[in-house]
């Protein structure tokens, strides 16, 4: 196979994405839990995601907009905000190592929220 033709292969898988991911949002593509997350949904929608997918989420208070910490138990996680109801973007964080979850989240809500997902 030309080296060419090889290059063009491999680009494309590169930037393939899951079928209806929304455009800008492909780095959630890999993260099952996230890749349904988009810029169109609301803060409701949002929570609806975070119960359920099981993922732990931490809201912030920032004057006018909204911030929530959202995380996966396999240590992925992202920054969504809102301002007036709407998201205003999403933000891939750098993964938390999963000894480390612990510690990031605080004992006791991580204890909680393991729970949580136990159901």
């Amino acid at each position: 196979m030309k080296t060419s033709l090889l290059c063009a292969l491999l680009g494309m898988l590169m930037s393939a994405t899951c079928p209806g991911q929304e455009q800008g949002l492909e780095f959630l593509s890999p993260i099952p839990e996230l890749r349904e997350l988009s810029l169109k949904m609301s803060e409701e929608e949002l929570k609806a995601h975070v119960a359920k997918h099981g993922l732990y989420s931490k809201k912030t208070l920032q004057k006018e907009r909204v911030d929530y910490w959202v995380l996966t138990p396999a240590g992925e996680n992202v920054h969504v905000g809102f301002a007036a109801g709407k998201c205003t973007g999403i933000q891939r964080m750098q993964p938390i190592p999963k000894p480390m979850l612990q510690e990031q989240v605080g004992a006791e809500e991580y204890r909680a929220w393991v729970a949580r997902r136990r159901g």
